[in-house]
């Protein structure tokens, strides 16, 4: 359907971040470049071209592309409200602030403590990146909230919510069951590595689920 959509306009922001997005969770790196890329240069100056342009840089490890000379008028309605994708990398509040000030915190939410099984604690350095994610159990792959820190912060408390999701239609409130997983990631990427260390937990129940524990106790092969 995006395509379809992409293929009439071409310059459809949602469509153009979405699209994007898939193409990240596929690994298709370059061509979530190409798509974020159009979008940004879309984009007017402001909160939200600057956090499209932060993904950019994300997974490219390089400032972003200039950006065209005529960016247009009309800015899209929120398409990165919080990760990036763990799914997804996204700028995130620390952790710390995170777990006692709530306010301003928008629909569902639950608290995840994140801590590391003790065996693992000695591969850490602590320069290392933390993703804390939720998927849904019966849903697209894409995350519904995500919170990213340093892993030299846990253990962590976190609060994921309806203000850390990526996209409109894909949020915790959405969907009823999800998963919550912790990743730390060697290398800054949201993408899955090996020797990356994770912890995820069962399905849960969003609406009666306020906190969460998530311990992470395996490592990526």
């Amino acid at each position: 359907m995006l395509e379809s959509v992409l293929a009439d306009n071409p310059g459809n922001q949602k469509a153009l971040w979405l699209a994007g997005l898939g193409a990240f969770h596929d690994g298709n790196n370059q061509r979530a470049l190409r798509l974020w890329t159009r979008l940004r240069d879309l984009l007017p100056e402001g909160d939200v071209r600057q956090r499209v342009s932060d993904q950019i840089a994300e997974i490219t490890d390089v400032p972003p592309p200039a950006p065209a000379s005529e960016p247009a008028s009309t800015p899209m309605t929120n398409p990165h409200a919080g990760m990036s994708p763990a799914g997804t990398e996204v700028p995130a509040a620390s952790p710390a602030a995170d777990s006692t000030d709530t306010e301003g915190q928008q629909g569902t939410s639950i608290q995840v403590d994140v801590t590391v099984e003790s065996s693992l604690i000695a591969r850490l350095t602590g320069a290392e990146t933390v993703f804390v994610f939720a998927r849904a159990v019966n849903g697209p792959a894409a995350p519904l909230a995500v919170k990213r820190f340093s892993a030299s912060e846990l253990p962590a408390t976190v609060r994921l919510s309806d203000g850390d999701s990526m996209a409109q239609g894909l949020s915790l409130s959405v969907f009823p069951q999800v998963q919550i997983s912790a990743r730390i990631s060697r290398s800054g990427n949201a993408i899955a590595a090996a020797g990356d260390l994770q912890g995820q937990s069962g399905p849960i129940t969003v609406q009666d689920t306020d906190q969460i524990k998530v311990t992470i106790d395996q490592i990526i092969e």
